[in-house]
């Protein structure tokens, strides 16, 4: 039996009538290679409800004019202010990331080999990650300590960001976009 994952189902379907733009930068969902190959790479099992929203959206899309190929198109970034959703591919790149910044002695702390980045900002400064032990969704940031147990788990996180986005984000040109009143029509025009 195959693990469902209902709060993306919903959070899909509202993008899809009330912001297509941002429903657009979904990818399809990962294939079992994909998956497989992810779990791989990470040495570690990947969580039923990441594993369930994965092989429903495979992440969102990326920027094609950022040169690192890292950065969530401003219209992917529907999910809160902040985040956009990683693709597998990109999952691996900020793990080995997060493992060289913590691991190899550039920040103090510990990235544990269990812990998956699922989520980040721009330049990946910011991020969340799924526990695959306890399933808890933790987060970590430029300057700050990695915070485990944030949420207790992915389901809580995105019920909470649905929620986030029906009552805080607007929908302008087909997307969602988070403080609308603190842009400028420049700033909007730029949206993609």
């Amino acid at each position: 039996m195959t693990y469902e994952l209902p709060v993306w189902s919903q959070i899909t379907e509202w993008l899809r009538r009330n912001a297509p733009r941002s429903y657009a930068q979904l990818h399809e969902g990962a294939t079992p290679d994909a998956l497989a190959h992810t779990r791989a790479r990470l040495g570690t099992a990947l969580p039923e409800e990441l594993s369930a929203m994965l092989r429903m959206n495979n992440g969102v899309q990326i920027d094609p004019n950022d040169p690192d190929g890292m950065r969530p198109r401003p219209s992917g970034k529907f999910i809160s202010d902040f985040y956009g959703i990683l693709p597998t591919y990109l999952i691996t790149r900020v793990n080995e990331h997060m493992n060289a910044v913590y691991n190899d002695g550039e920040r103090d702390g510990e990235w544990k080999q269990h812990w998956i980045p699922f989520a980040v900002e721009s330049d990946w400064l910011y991020g969340l990650f799924v526990d695959g032990a306890t399933g808890a969704v933790g987060s970590w940031s430029d300057g700050g300590p990695i915070e485990e147990n944030v949420h207790p788990s992915l389901s809580a996180w995105l019920e909470e960001s649905f929620h986030l986005m029906q009552s805080r984000a607007d929908v302008y040109n087909e997307m969602v976009v988070w403080d609308i009143d603190g842009l400028d029509q420049e700033d909007l025009d730029q949206l993609t």
